[in-house]
């Protein structure tokens, strides 16, 4: 998933779009969000993160996904 991220940021560089990301400050979801760009607002739940998305008060949302085999972030 590192991987993707640094390509992702490589191929568009960081931006001034708001990133909702999972948080609180300090978690890996946060680290993520910052390869992105640097505008970034924590939320205290997944829902508010999508809410946030949908009504359009973030540009991108980054929530922690799990899956019986690995940890998955996605980029919303």
């Amino acid at each position: 998933m590192k991987n993707f991220i640094k390509d992702f940021s490589k191929k568009n560089s960081k931006t001034n779009y708001k990133i909702g990301f999972l948080g609180p400050a300090g978690t890996f979801t946060e680290e993520a969000a910052a390869l992105v760009g640097d505008n970034l607002i924590g939320f205290n739940s997944i829902l508010k993160v999508l809410d946030a998305v949908e009504n359009n008060n973030v540009d991108i949302g980054v929530v922690p996904m799990k899956i019986p085999l690995k940890d998955l972030l996605v980029l919303l």
